[in-house]
């Protein structure tokens, strides 16, 4: 099939009429109607690409090409979702259908990887285009097109259109996003195993507009499918919903995956995809108690995490955080329970990211004093306030062993092969560094803020290095949330007093000089690119720079520099008697404490371990304030159904979808067996693209029918009876047809019952449910159903004559 060129501006003249617009849309809609029943009556793989179907896809996409050079103003959208639609997307989704029914042939394989190819190869094309017309209108522009150039198109000089900046920058993302999922295909249909090219693509996408949802979408959709990325897809899909322009399907894909992760054998997961949903959705019959409770069992998994050393551990957490901070920074979505319970969730995190980073360098300090020979060093970075009584302790002895130490690395460095050392060197070495600490001049600055004794510089340890990109993310958070800062210094001091310490022992560690990447943003930088939440942090970053090095060390040294930053921000916060910066030493007072006695200090330590329980206490007792003394309990409602004597119950569309809760209690109660009819589920099929409710209930039926349930089942083949002595509509008379669909599937399982068990006639055996009647048509089906022998009700009827109150 030769592919048409794309610049087809150059035959069609500037002057163009409405009448050849016209005709290029006539065209192309029967061309559509063509590919529409092409599509429906393939069989099999194959049948989509016989040589009369792709002459008409060849067809269709060079009217495409055409009206967009005809009219770019007007047609360019409607053109390339037409492209795309019919000639690909149809066509991918129809073979992965067919694919599931029996396994794709090589052949069948060989022909889908050819027309991924060629959708990459036109869209690339119409990349190009639009990338050239961008350039001509705005030189300025400094995003790189990282598309591979696959053909080399000669384009001839004309009149730019009136086109806008803003439609060629989405019609740029919608083509990246097209290609993306082109890439994915070839996954998806074992073409391919790398995923590597779609998520390039969609990452590109991002970055011509970062404010809207299909990207993210779609990321969370390729993440999906791997399970070592499930906090991953949790973040893309959360970030699609918080986005501006969001996309409609991210909230009923993100609880899809919740569900299906919720029994997931990690149990990190599993706890986290129950609590998830009470932070993000609207949730009904939703108590502070339960929220709590999740959030001790996820944050009891966290600590485990974060002490664990497996590879990928602290990039699934900090995947996790970030869909958390998701729900505080954006909470467009969310309850204002919801809210505070993720805002709680968000600290008693960083408690524990301290206590981990207490753990790590009490560890290395206390291995390097034992090198050393100085004993001080084990508490001396952790605890500032017992410095003075630490060295007061030290013998004579040990002063001039640390002495000696210190001579011996200088001339190491130096070269000097001798190493003993006279009564005289050790003399002015101590001269020299009194007067160095008399001269010294501090720095407030977290970049070149020193302690005024010279002492020897700590290795940041392997496991800091995993949770330093959690720590930095997690006071990005803090600063966009300054009135959570200013509460936290009123009632956890303690945290603040840690973070003080560790900051201390942050300025001790070996780093490199990072001030030429002050601007370089990091992983946890790009995920919030965008939001507007955190555009103050965002404003010393530059996303169009160089990345940083991949070198551990530089990371390290950036990472601890702006964590030192924000300790200086904190500082400034207005905190008298609360985090401050003295004489280059972040120093926090604790608490009132007692006498600082054996007892006293393991109390405290105890305090430090269950913070982040402590801290959801407290927000669960400041939840229960804020509810108002008047509100009365709600009282739970449940089902009776045990005066049924009904044997099966047949729903129609509006009883599943508007009552799926009714459905599901009659299934609980294992009184009665539901019979979905086929058409009920063909006309579903046909709603879920205009209805979010009935798009929940298709989810929710896929899952029963998958896993098996015998009191909920679909219609077999055989389970139709026509009923005699009536006057059936005609198929054109849809609602009327589809009701006689159900009511023949009604009489055969009525008569099928009764012939088998011999049931007396006087009780109705079939239960046809409806949620939705109107005028004539509801006392023609009691009519009919009254002649066939099958109980007519509605579905609110049914629940008010069922439920009982429960305190």
């Amino acid at each position: 099939m030769a592919d048409k060129n794309l610049n087809l501006k150059a035959r069609v003249p500037s002057s163009t009429s409405n009448d050849t617009i016209k005709k290029l849309i006539y065209s192309a809609s029967i061309l559509v109607k063509q590919l529409d029943s092409a599509v429906v009556k393939a069989k099999a793989c194959r049948d989509l690409f016989t040589p009369e179907v792709i002459e008409l896809r060849s067809q269709l996409s060079y009217l495409c090409v055409k009206s967009m050079g005809a009219d770019p103003l007007q047609c360019r959208r409607r053109a390339e979702e037409l492209l795309w639609k019919k000639c690909y997307y149809d066509v991918i989704t129809s073979a992965k259908i067919n694919g599931k029914k029996s396994p794709l042939s090589s052949m069948e394989k060989l022909f889908i990887g050819n027309h991924i190819e060629a959708g990459i190869v036109k869209f690339t094309e119409l990349m190009q285009d639009v990338w050239r017309r961008l350039e001509d209108m705005d030189p300025s522009l400094k995003l790189q097109l990282n598309v591979l150039p696959l053909l080399e198109v000669k384009y001839q000089n004309y009149e730019l259109s009136k086109e806008t900046r803003e439609d060629l920058m989405e019609s740029a993302q919608k083509i990246l996003v097209w290609l993306g999922d082109l890439s994915r295909y070839r996954n998806d249909l074992e073409i391919s195993n790398s995923v590597i090219t779609s998520e390039r693509f969609y990452r590109q996408a991002i970055l011509f507009n970062s404010n809207t949802g299909l990207p993210y979408n779609q990321l969370g959709t390729l993440t999906s499918h791997d399970p070592s990325r499930g906090f991953e897809s949790i973040f893309y899909y959360t970030r699609s919903m918080k986005a501006s322009k969001h996309f409609p399907g991210a909230e009923p894909n993100l609880k899809a995956l919740l569900a299906r992760l919720v029994t997931n054998e990690d149990k990190l997961i599993s706890a986290f995809s129950q609590l998830f949903p009470k932070l993000v959705f609207v949730v009904k019959e939703d108590t502070t108690f339960e929220v709590s409770q999740l959030c001790q069992v996820t944050l009891g998994e966290i600590q485990k995490r974060l002490g664990s050393s497996e590879n990928g551990s602290c990039n699934q957490l900090m995947d996790l955080a970030s869909s958390v901070m998701m729900c505080t920074l954006t909470p467009t979505f969310a309850t204002n329970n919801s809210q505070t319970a993720a805002i709680a969730f968000c600290c008693s995190l960083f408690a524990h990211v301290l206590n981990r980073f207490q753990e790590i360098f009490h560890m290395t300090s206390r291995d390097a004093s034992y090198a050393n020979g100085n004993q001080a060093h084990e508490l001396k970075y952790l605890d500032p306030n017992a410095k003075e009584e630490m060295v007061d302790e030290l013998s004579d002895e040990e002063e001039e062993e640390s002495k000696r130490a210190k001579l011996r690395r200088r001339k190491v460095a130096s070269g000097s092969s001798d190493q003993e050392f006279s009564e005289e060197e050790l003399f002015l070495d101590s001269n020299s560094e009194q007067e160095s600490e008399d001269d010294e001049v501090l720095s407030d600055s977290g970049f070149h803020s020193a302690e005024a004794k010279v002492e020897p510089l700590l290795e940041i340890p392997h496991e800091a290095t995993r949770v330093l990109p959690i720590f930095k993310l997690l006071t990005d958070w803090f600063r966009v949330n300054v009135e959570i800062v200013q509460v936290s210094n009123q009632t956890i001091r303690k945290i603040w007093s840690t973070l003080a310490d560790i900051l201390n022992v942050f300025k001790r560690c070996q780093r490199e000089n990072v001030t030429h990447y002050g601007t370089v943003p990091l992983e946890e930088d790009w995920k919030f690119y965008g939001v507007n939440s955190m555009s103050l942090v965002h404003a010393q970053i530059d996303f169009e720079s160089p990345p940083a090095p991949s070198d551990v060390l530089i990371l390290n040294s950036i990472r601890i520099e702006r964590i030192l930053q924000f300790g200086n921000w904190l500082a400034s916060q207005d905190n008298e008697k609360g985090f401050q910066v003295v004489n280059g030493i972040y120093t926090c007072p604790a608490e009132a404490v007692g006498d600082k006695s054996e007892g006293s200090g393991a109390k405290a330590d105890l305090v430090m371990r269950n913070m982040a329980h402590l801290w959801l206490k407290s927000e669960v007792q400041e939840l229960e304030r804020r509810l108002s003394p008047q509100q009365k309990r709600k009282k739970k409602t449940s089902f009776d159904f045990s005066g049924l004597s009904y044997v099966y119950l047949v729903p129609d569309v509006s009883a599943l979808s508007n009552f799926t809760y009714l459905i599901k209690q009659v299934i609980k109660s294992q009184k009665l067996i539901i019979v979905v009819p086929d058409i009920v589920i063909s006309e579903m099929d046909q709603l879920k693209r205009e209805s979010a409710p009935v798009r929940e209930c298709i989810r929710w039926l896929e899952s029963c029918f998958r896993t098996g349930n015998r009191f909920i089942r679909a219609q077999r083949q055989n389970e139709h009876q026509v009923i005699p002595l009536l006057t059936y509509p005609k198929r054109k008379d849809k609602a009327h047809w589809t009701l006689f669909q159900i009511l023949e599937c009604c009489h055969y399982l009525d008569t099928n019952q009764r012939n088998v068990y011999k049931t007396s006639q006087n009780s109705p055996i079939v239960l046809f449910l409806t949620g939705d009647p109107v005028g004539e048509t509801e006392q023609q089906t009691r009519a009919i159903c009254n002649s066939i022998g099958v109980e007519y009700k509605f579905a609110d009827s049914l629940m008010r004559k069922s439920k009982t109150k429960k305190r």
